[in-house]
């Protein structure tokens, strides 16, 4: 046999040999490759289901908790929106309109009028309406009036929260004296503290009249929201408000049963940050559209209470509830990210090997060096840090929350591709 025919037949030879292994590996990859478990799959399934829903159930409960069991949270959120102008017109409009109602302002302009001039009390009167409007709407704006409300706002917030506590289908006897209280189905504004307190000031500009009211026979209450089982759901806010503190220890109590259950960690936290995405996405959408709804309501049922006065109320009470949802989705999309990237997808590889040889010829760098040998714990206090900061600001400032978590993203992804390069220089 020729030096030719060898060569060939051994190049064949080894080319079979070859094949067989690969053949070989493969049957023993697939052999050792575990079953999946149906049971185990589900019950993963259902551990990231409750992991995610409790999270964003915990956001929900700690929105309750600020906004509503928080004095000084609620005394800052009432006082926004008595800050508003057109809030503080709404109400001027209203308290002006049931006090010339009371009073005959015309009678009073004729008896103080002389003979010849008494024809004139009519219009007098009409213009005394709108100076008295003019006048009560700058009183409102004064911040001496403003910290009235804010004083009379925190002393409502005890009896208010007894309502929501007690959950009872009558409001509390003293609660009916504040500036806002609960009644069955309906929420209350009490315009009565605020028309005694500013009437020496109305007095002092000219409209005298007004000492003579007895403001307690007026109409001076304001239904600004008639919700049906009223009672019922306070009772439910103040069982989340009760649970609020062990939601967040349930949630994570599931992510750590998940993860010990799972054959693949990665995709389970992927899985988890997925999910809860969509679930905050969905709270993000019904918010905008509970917004409208509210809105539309609210200004059908109460003819005293313009369109912007509700967009005013609602966004002051709910926009820390969308901040918190916005910061939540922000921080699970880098998770997810992180996840998808520490993955063996085609994506993923590729984004990893272009990091990777970006910072390959600085490995031998000894501060490189030391931060690939360190990558990890570099990582765990990078997101420890974020979660604090997260944490202690309570997503007062959502851009500098979601700026601070894209950052830490993308510099856990570096160091990750750090530590790789350098373990396979």
């Amino acid at each position: 046999m020729s030096k030719q025919n060898k060569s060939t037949h051994s190049n064949a030879t080894k080319a079979e040999l070859a094949s067989q292994v690969a053949q070989l590996e493969s049957r023993l990859a697939k052999s050792e490759k575990p079953k999946k478990s149906l049971g185990r799959t589900f019950l993963t399934g259902f551990l990231v289901f409750m992991t995610s829903l409790l999270f964003c159930g915990s956001i929900l409960a700690f929105w309750f908790q600020q906004t509503l069991f928080d004095t000084d949270t609620w005394v800052d959120k009432t006082s926004q929106i008595l800050s508003s102008s057109s809030v503080q017109r709404d109400i001027t409009i209203k308290t002006i309109d049931v006090v010339f109602e009371a009073v005959d302002v015309e009678q009073y302009a004729n008896d103080l009028l002389p003979d010849k001039a008494k024809p004139l009390a009519g219009t007098i009167a009409s213009s005394l309406k709108t100076f008295s409007t003019e006048e009560m709407q700058k009183l409102l704006a004064t911040p001496k009036f403003q910290q009235f409300w804010k004083d009379a706002n925190r002393q409502a917030h005890t009896a208010l929260l007894k309502t929501i506590s007690t959950a009872s289908q009558k409001s509390q006897a003293s609660a009916t004296n504040e500036v806002i209280f609960i009644d069955r189905d309906q929420v209350i504004l009490n315009v009565e503290p605020v028309l005694n307190n500013l009437k020496s000031s109305l007095a002092s500009s000219g409209l005298g009249f007004v000492n003579n009211l007895n403001t307690s026979s007026l109409n001076l209450k304001i239904p600004v929201a008639t919700v049906q089982n009223l009672p019922t759901i306070l009772l439910i806010i103040n069982t989340i408000n009760r649970v609020a503190i062990w939601m967040p220890i349930a949630a994570l109590c599931f992510a750590a049963l998940a993860f010990w259950i799972s054959r693949d960690r990665r995709k389970t936290l992927l899985q988890v940050s997925i999910f809860s995405s969509v679930l905050l996405v969905i709270n993000l959408i019904l918010i905008s559209t509970g917004g409208y709804l509210f809105v539309s309501s609210l200004t059908a049922q109460v003819s005293d209470i313009s369109t912007l006065s509700g967009q005013v109320i609602f966004s002051s009470l709910t926009q820390d509830f969308i901040v918190y949802n916005q910061t939540a989705l922000s921080l699970m999309i880098i998770v997810a990210l992180f996840a998808y990237i520490c993955g063996n997808s085609t994506a993923a590889s590729w984004v990893r090997s272009k990091t990777s040889g970006l910072i390959k010829s600085h490995v031998k760098n000894p501060t490189i060096a030391w931060v690939a040998s360190n990558a990890v714990i570099i990582i765990s206090t990078i997101v420890a840090l974020n979660a604090l900061l997260i944490a202690l600001a309570l997503l007062r400032n959502a851009s500098i929350t979601i700026a601070s978590t894209i950052v830490a993203g993308i510099a856990c992804i570096v160091l990750l591709a750090i530590k790789d390069t350098a373990i396979k220089k």
